[in-house]
């Protein structure tokens, strides 16, 4: 998208392209309104206890942090591109994402982060071979 990253799946979602009895979709439509434009809405609160306290606490930090940043400059979608530099302008298509490039921006371990995209790869195949 012009202005940020969203998944393939997040945006089937928001512009309700999945099947209305997909699980996706039914937890979707419980929480979110129906798209007007390019305006969602929070209709009710998500469950979070499934969270940790330290993931609370740095989903708090985040939404603070976009929060200064929006009452500060606006739209802030340039900003971030600036902040997050692993974003790419796609011009007018899409880019996919490189598993390994979102794992190298966080980790420093080569055998980590290919052990957990090796560990991702594998969940996908048995997703892929139960759905056959």
């Amino acid at each position: 998208m012009r202005k940020g990253i969203v998944l393939s799946r997040t945006l089937n979602l928001i512009n309700r392209n999945v099947l209305g009895s997909n699980s996706d979709m039914v937890k979707w439509s419980k929480h979110f309104s129906t798209r007007e434009g390019n305006d969602i809405e929070l209709i009710s609160d998500p469950d979070f206890d499934f969270l940790s306290e330290r993931e609370r606490e740095a989903l708090d930090k985040g939404f603070d942090q976009i929060k200064s940043l929006i009452r500060k400059h606006g739209l802030i979608a340039d900003i971030l591109h600036k902040q997050w530099p692993e974003w790419e302008n796609p011009g007018t298509g899409m880019i996919p994402l490189d598993l390994r490039e979102i794992l190298m921006q966080s980790l420093d371990d080569d055998d980590e982060i290919q052990r957990i995209c090796l560990e991702i790869q594998s969940v996908q195949d048995v997703k892929a071979s139960l759905q056959n």
